[in-house]
């Protein structure tokens, strides 16, 4: 007995020790298992829990493909459905409900109603995104609304005011979908984040593939402002009044307040050795949690990486490495609790939870 209980401990001090010359800290990583695996054709885009014990998941499912043939029953291979996944156990369990055809790419909630985005693959009435609402956190769904165009974003003001991001602009609407029409920007708007009466987006001054533009624009007046990034950045990220910056190919991302003048202030800067680039933030209160990739010699190889900050912006603790991954993922956070938080990962769910000495 003994002498198992050495094995096992030389094997934990092994591990440690690995982690350690890696200079990565050990992430825990508690898969949840869903409904029943992931089937092929299967694919989770987004995760919402708009409270701790109801969760939500996004993607689709491919409609009954016959394997050797790569053929669907009557309407052809890539035809998918829009999925949504409802767990009522805090993600332990799973249950699946089909919405339309097409895939479910984003869930948001706003005053206890949940909103989902859904692009079609069939182009019904001329639409190229649905919009569905929830008022029972996703036990039922209703079709609220369509746009033409595909929406990437959606901004939930109220039940009636929504901003969708669709083709480098943004579209708006008062009446609850009815009717959209474009907000005049004077910039393309590569990327875009909300606070207060605020829409902040992300342009470029010269470089089209850099966005070293900052625009802040009045929702109300339409009014706008704008100012350059600072020098150095090509690669930015906004969530509520926080920016984070990579200067280029350095190894620097900074992280900025935005301020009520529109001035910036530096917060804090990370340097990890390699370029990298934030893919989702998520900001409780003072606390920030973040997901960066880092960039290897191959534009498609990336280390997935998470860092979290107890005082909005102002020092970081590195949680670790989901590992080596060949592709960018595309996992979204969206919930935190005392646990940590939760993320779709290669389209499993897994539990992130934080060690903070």
């Amino acid at each position: 007995m003994k002498l198992n209980v050495d094995r096992i401990m030389s094997r934990y001090i092994f591990i440690v020790l690995i982690l350690m010359l890696s200079g990565c800290s050990p992430v825990n990583r508690q898969k949840i298992r869903v409904e029943s695996g992931l089937d092929y054709g299967e694919s989770r885009d987004c995760i919402l829990f708009p409270c701790p014990s109801i969760g939500l998941m996004g993607g689709c499912v491919s409609k009954k493909i016959n394997l050797k043939t790569r053929q669907s029953e009557g309407v052809g291979y890539g035809i998918f459905d829009a999925m949504c996944w409802r767990s009522i156990d805090g993600g332990r369990n799973w249950t699946s409900q089909k919405l339309t055809d097409g895939a479910l790419q984003e869930l948001v909630v706003k005053d206890n109603i949940v909103y989902a985005v859904v692009n079609p693959k069939s182009n019904k009435w001329g639409y190229e995104t649905f919009i569905y609402e929830s008022r029972n956190f996703g036990a039922d769904w209703t079709f609220k609304c369509g746009i033409k165009g595909s929406m990437v974003r959606l901004h939930v003001r109220d039940s009636n005011w929504m901003i969708g991001y669709i083709g480098y602009k943004l579209r708006e609407t008062k009446d609850g979908g009815k009717n959209w029409h474009i907000l005049k920007t004077s910039y393309r708007v590569l990327d875009e984040f909300y606070h207060g009466r605020y829409a902040y987006y992300l342009s470029y001054f010269k470089e089209p593939l850099q966005r070293d533009l900052l625009v802040r624009y009045d929702l109300y007046t339409g009014e706008e402002k704008m100012q350059r990034l600072p020098a150095g950045s090509n690669v930015a990220v906004g969530k509520e009044n926080i920016i984070f910056v990579t200067k280029g190919k350095t190894d620097e991302l900074d992280i900025y307040r935005i301020n009520d003048d529109f001035s910036l202030s530096r917060l804090s800067t990370i340097k990890d050795g390699i370029p990298v680039f934030v893919r989702h933030v998520e900001i409780h209160a003072d606390e920030i949690y973040m997901h960066v990739t880092f960039e290897r010699e191959s534009l498609f190889v990336a280390d997935e990486s998470f860092y979290y900050s107890p005082d909005c912006g102002k020092s970081w603790k590195k949680l670790g490495t989901m590992g080596h991954s060949r592709w960018y993922s595309d996992e979204v956070t969206r919930y935190v609790d005392d646990d940590g938080f939760k993320i779709v990962y290669n389209d499993d769910i897994y539990s992130i939870n934080i060690f903070w000495n």
